[in-house]
């Protein structure tokens, strides 16, 4: 199955390594009213080969530019979308045109992302509850431009001349005040995301771009209330094919070695399984609560699962 939606269970490592990543993306002072109600991980195999193969191509063109390959995050609030839009967002991936409006180049050239979990809206609000989808990208060449605030239209707004196509990704170097114009400073923290082929060809969905998560978030809302835009459970129930229940593990009298309060990872769901005709079977979706979660950016095994496949060998 190339695609897979799980809800992550609250608390766990796998759950608390997304809510770390929301919580250090937030523009404001406001973290203590600002609450992750729920994660559910989404895993496209397809979306994710081709970011790992522009990856390493990018990583063997740029070797002394580290910040060009290393992986960032980007939300956009899907909240008021279908749940055919968002499902076709973590099918296929992320088209340009996504937002309408730019202070940077044209809207529709390019994939545009919130910097900050809560500020993914043009109008201020005080109160809400969203959900976000998450996802994790590559700046590759980026460029500061000062934003351009040009006459507003139904469809956009339009910088007066089209920024160079050698850079991958532009950011606003001008800031606005949200007191000011709370629009502009909106759309003054969008990633402005964007890519050629090899034939100089923009590319309608970036590669860079690879969805990780929908993220169900509230601020200044003591308890849940319903919507009646975007909802997971509609969208799981529309395409049950794609939803993946939390996995479950029961160790055996060989793994009895590993903690008792070992937890289901579900990101390592992927994980090769050790096997051999008289050696353990290594649980391949645990990991202990307490140790350091899997570095998404990396996308490799935390040290700390290898030396328990060790300690399982040497057992057996």
């Amino acid at each position: 199955m190339e695609l897979s939606i799980t809800k992550l269970s609250k608390p766990s490592p796998s759950f608390d390594v997304f809510q770390n990543t929301v919580f250090e993306s937030l523009d404001t002072e406001k973290k203590e009213c600002f609450e992750i109600c729920e994660v559910y991980e989404v895993n496209n195999s397809c979306l994710q080969h081709k970011f790992d193969q522009l990856q390493k191509c990018w990583q063997a063109e740029w070797r002394d530019k580290e910040d060009c390959t290393n992986v960032c995050y980007g939300y956009l609030d899907v909240s008021a979308e279908s749940e055919e839009a968002v499902m076709a967002a973590c099918r296929h991936g992320l088209g340009c045109g996504n937002i309408e409006k730019s202070v940077l180049g044209d809207p529709h050239k390019a994939v545009q992302l919130s910097r900050h979990a809560d500020v993914v809206q043009y109008k201020y609000r005080n109160n809400y509850q969203r959900t976000l989808l998450m996802f994790k990208l590559m700046k590759g060449k980026v460029e500061h431009l000062p934003s351009k605030k040009q006459k507003v239209t139904n469809s956009s707004i339009v910088a007066q001349s089209e920024p160079e196509s050698k850079f991958n990704t532009l950011i606003a170097s001008t800031s606005y005040s949200a007191d000011q114009s709370y629009e502009m400073f909106y759309l003054s923290k969008l990633w402005y995301i964007r890519h050629y082929n090899e034939d100089s060809q923009l590319s309608a969905k970036p590669p860079q771009v690879c969805p990780v998560a929908l993220v169900e978030v509230r601020c200044g809302v003591t308890q849940s209330y319903n919507t009646e835009g975007f909802s997971i459970q509609r969208l799981l129930s529309t395409y049950p094919e794609a939803h993946k229940p939390i996995a479950q593990v029961n160790l055996t009298k060989d793994q009895e070695l590993l903690s008792p309060h070992t937890e289901i990872c579900p990101i390592f769901e992927n994980i090769e399984r050790l096997k051999d005709e008289d050696k353990i079977v290594v649980a391949d979706l645990v990991k202990t609560p307490n140790e350091s979660m899997v570095n998404l950016a990396g996308g490799g095994l935390n040290k700390s699962i290898d030396k328990l496949a060790e300690k399982a060998a040497e057992k057996s």
